[in-house]
């Protein structure tokens, strides 16, 4: 007999509220999700929102706003969930591994210092388990760099470090809202961002995204178990 890695609890209502907001055609969108990105925004002391349909089409709208050169040398962290890389390499651009150091299984400052080059566009910094990676020094070394700043926040939503909250330290911060994260909306995700000018065309991508339908609602609300 198969053991669930964890079970999903969704709140009493769910089923409704989902297929209800999907009839009126506010699931995605309308003053609910925006009270959502302000929420959010507030909380974790940062410009501007934004909701996307999940944290992979975060990654994939930012490097289009951000002005990330095509082809430029974008450094991930060598521990971390596969997708963030794959979708690095898949918009073409040059992918370069990091290691992690042993205190918080975050990206090595010490170690991406090193792997920085005039050719390095951009770093993904990856929080996991809960806890923030070096986070400030990643963000000097950024700034000495001329590199944007990406946090990965899947993992993360709420911790701090020092006294500001992760999302918060560089250009951006992707959050997921997947059924196994600490916020579970079934799907979809949010990216913080420093510069609200940066959010509004960030807004416009994630609006022209394919909206999805009945049948992914009635597979994301039967799942009880989620592999992530």
């Amino acid at each position: 007999m198969a053991i669930p890695r964890q079970r999903i609890r969704l709140p009493q209502g769910a089923w409704r509220s989902a297929a209800m907001s999907l009839i009126r055609g506010d699931l995605w969108e309308g003053s609910h999700i925006q009270q959502l990105e302000q929420a959010v925004a507030e909380y974790i002391s940062v410009k501007d929102a934004v909701t996307v349909p999940s944290g992979r089409a975060g990654f994939r709208f930012l490097f289009d706003t951000l002005g990330i050169a095509p082809g430029g040398e974008v450094i991930c962290s060598a521990f971390g969930y596969p997708i963030v890389p794959f979708v690095v390499k898949s918009m073409g651009y040059k992918l370069k591994f990091v290691d992690c150091e042993m205190d918080t299984l975050g990206m090595d400052p010490k170690l991406l210092s090193e792997a920085c080059s005039n050719n390095t566009e951009a770093v993904i910094a990856t929080h996991l388990y809960g806890v923030p990676c070096q986070i400030q020094n990643i963000a000097d070394i950024c700034t000495a760099n001329n590199a944007k700043l990406i946090e990965d926040c899947a993992h993360c939503y709420g911790a701090t470090a020092g006294s500001k909250k992760v999302g918060s330290f560089g250009d951006a911060g992707c959050f997921s809202f997947e059924t196994s994260k600490v916020i579970n909306t079934m799907g979809g995700g949010i990216v913080t961002l420093s510069n609200p000018e940066v959010g509004e065309r960030l807004r416009k991508l994630a609006a022209e995204e394919p909206r999805n339908g009945f049948k992914w609602l009635a597979r994301r609300l039967l799942k009880t178990s989620f592999e992530a």
